[in-house]
C-alpha cells in the first residue's frame, strides 16, 4: 500500500511535470513569437523615425530659408518706414502748399482775364470782391472741361 501510494504519487508528479513542461513550452513559443514580432515592430518604427527625422530636418531648413526671406522683407519695410513717415507727416503741409499754389494760379488766370484784386488778398478770401471783366467759370467746371479736352 505504501509502495502503491508512492508509485501513484510518482505517476501523478510525472503527469503534472509533463503537463507543466508542455505549458512551459507553449508559453516559451508564444513569448518567442511575440519577441520576434516586437523586434520587427522596433525595426519598422526605427525606420519610420529615421524618415520622420529626415522630414523634420528638411522642414526646419525650409523654415529657416523662409524666415530669412521674411527677415529681409521686414528689414526692407523697416528701412522704408522713415520715407513713409515723411509723406504721412508732411502730407497736411503739402496739401496746404498745393492749395496756396492753386490759389495763386487761379488768381493769375483771373488777372490775365482782367480781374482786379485788392492788394494782399487771395482769390479764395476775396472771391466776393473779384470784379473780372468777363464772367469766369467756376474752378470745378474749368477743371472738368480741361480734363475732357485732354481725354
Amino acid at each position: 500500500m505504501i509502495k502503491e501510494d508512492i508509485l501513484r504519487d510518482i505517476a501523478s508528479a510525472d503527469a503534472a511535470e509533463l503537463k507543466a513542461k508542455e505549458a512551459y513550452d507553449a508559453l516559451a513559443a508564444d513569448l518567442n513569437a511575440e519577441k520576434v514580432s516586437r523586434e520587427e515592430d522596433i525595426t519598422t518604427m526605427s525606420q519610420e523615425k529615421a524618415g520622420k527625422l529626415g522630414e523634420h530636418t528638411d522642414t526646419e531648413s525650409a523654415r529657416a530659408t523662409s524666415k530669412s526671406g521674411l527677415d529681409v522683407t521686414l528689414k526692407m519695410i523697416a528701412d522704408l518706414e522713415p520715407t513713409c513717415n515723411y509723406f504721412t507727416v508732411n502730407f497736411p503741409v503739402r496739401v496746404k502748399n498745393r492749395q496756396i499754389e492753386t490759389d495763386g494760379l487761379e488768381k493769375a488766370k483771373a488777372i490775365l482775364k482782367g480781374a482786379v484784386f485788392p492788394e494782399g488778398e487771395s482769390l479764395l478770401a476775396s472771391s466776393a470782391g473779384v470784379r473780372p471783366k468777363e464772367p469766369l467759370p467756376p474752378p470745378a467746371q474749368e477743371r472738368s472741361a480741361a480734363v475732357r479736352s485732354h481725354a
